[in-house]
């Protein structure tokens, strides 16, 4: 068994069940990973588990934290510094930033200024420097892999109307900067180091961003796991619930396990009154009428022990009653009042 597994396995032995890892009862088609027997209603139950891995970002932020700690980074600057990634970073975007830090950062150690370095596409070479003293911090811009196109900027970066001074090819000019930025375009990674030396030693922070999957990726759980405990049903009618296990590292919402099981949260506009209507599920929920009705409900369980959640199947074809001792200790979703 997996380290999820055996989480499950203890959590149904907790509630008065003897879980069956991988039940013999189903000779033929895909099991759920567990049979569990109990004394109380329901008298079994099928129990799937399923681990969410992290984002693809955590998992960028978490190759990221590796670099910068093997990386040699100057030891006397004071500040503050973090490094912008995305799902699609490269390593190797990471440690040339790195690098150019670690070059041109300690010639700025006794000045309060902002350094910001950018790869803008990956695995492409050329520099371009860009100056910004007009402010109330002077920002200077190392950006690898520009083109002659509109840049990229990381957040919380950059006044648009602040005059930029531009060194290229012996020469600089200056422009405004919302001529050479654009705030929506991609960039593969960025590293932004705030120098003030009354500030603390300066370390560095990796941030990721981008579009957050976890409903889609709860949402396949759930259906994957629905024709599991479907099979197992055609050899014990039982109810059928999954058990959602998040990784380790990475914040996920409850809220979009909701999003996943109940569709959504969207609302109505009344255009010629401009009026907004309640907040309502969408239409694009796992659980409904006319498909995914083997699963009872979806438990979210917490690797620390902590109080899970159970997010009911009102259309289930075995409903588990909100009082069985199987649900005991959890909490329920508010929607399930709806």
């Amino acid at each position: 068994m997996t380290d999820e597994e055996k989480l499950a396995e203890a959590w149904l032995k907790a509630r008065g069940y003897v879980p069956e890892f991988m039940p013999s009862v189903v000779v033929e088609g895909r099991s759920p990973d567990f049979l569990a027997i109990g004394s109380a209603a329901p008298l079994a139950v099928w129990a799937e588990v399923k681990t969410l891995e992290p984002e693809d970002v955590s998992t960028v932020m978490g190759r990221a934290w590796e670099i910068i700690h093997a990386a040699s980074l100057p030891a006397d600057l004071n500040g503050h510094a973090t490094l912008y990634v995305n799902s699609e970073t490269r390593d190797q975007s990471v440690r040339s930033l790195l690098k150019l830090f670690a070059e041109h950062a300690p010639k700025h150690r006794s000045e309060n200024v902002r350094l910001v370095f950018i790869q803008q596409t990956p695995d492409a070479t050329g520099m371009r420097r860009i100056d910004f003293n007009d402010g109330e911090i002077p920002e200077r811009f190392w950006m690898r892999g520009a083109s002659d196109k509109m840049l990229g900027v990381p957040p919380g970066v950059l006044d648009g109307f602040r005059v930029a001074t531009i060194t290229e090819n012996g020469s600089s000019r200056t422009i405004e900067a919302y001529k050479l930025f654009d705030w929506h375009a991609p960039i593969d990674c960025a590293l932004v180091a705030t120098l003030n030396q009354k500030d603390l030693p300066l370390s560095i922070c990796p941030m990721g961003g981008g579009f957050v999957s976890v409903a889609p990726r709860v949402a396949n759980a759930l259906e994957s796991a629905n024709g599991q405990i479907r099979n197992g049903c055609r050899y014990l009618q039982a109810p059928g619930i999954v058990l959602i296990v998040p990784p380790m590292y990475g914040p996920v919402d409850n809220q979009q396990i909701a999003a996943a099981a109940y569709g959504r949260l969207s609302f109505s506009v009344d255009i010629p009154s401009g009026k907004f209507g309640p907040l309502h599920h969408g239409t694009d929920a796992t659980f409904q009428s006319d498909k995914n009705r083997h699963i009872s409900a979806a438990i979210r369980l917490y690797r620390d022990g902590g109080k899970g959640m159970y997010f009911p199947n009102a259309f289930a074809h075995r409903p588990i009653d909100k009082n069985s001792p199987l649900l005991s200790g959890l909490e329920c979703y508010p929607p399930a009042a709806d």
